[in-house]
């Protein structure tokens, strides 16, 4: 992660500065820059959860699907905020749930 994304994601979120340093550094190791095209899926219901999303720009939405076919929206996930759905998945290991 070079010094612009870092600060960026610093900027972002906030509560990463009070990590020791040698946790911020695990966390910059770990993150993988994601560029999507608005619309795109991220995520789908029934697939594997094995990331978590630190969104620096742009909105994530969170949706499912009725069982008469129609989209339901649950919640967007903005710069800076929790994606609920990954954190269950990730601390349950599911899949997800829904779809974003």
């Amino acid at each position: 992660m070079d010094t612009t994304d870092r600060a960026r994601l610093l900027r972002v979120y906030p509560v990463l500065r009070e990590l020791p340093a040698v946790l911020l550094t695990k966390v910059e190791e770990a993150a993988k820059p994601v560029l999507a095209p608005a619309g795109e899926r991220l995520f789908g219901e029934g697939s594997p959860c094995t990331h978590y999303p630190l969104l620096i720009e742009g909105v994530i939405h969170v949706s499912k699907t009725s069982p008469d076919g129609h989209e339901i929206l649950l919640y967007h996930v903005d710069p800076g905020e929790s994606c609920v759905i990954t954190v269950l998945a990730l601390l349950g290991d599911r899949s997800y749930p829904a779809v974003g």
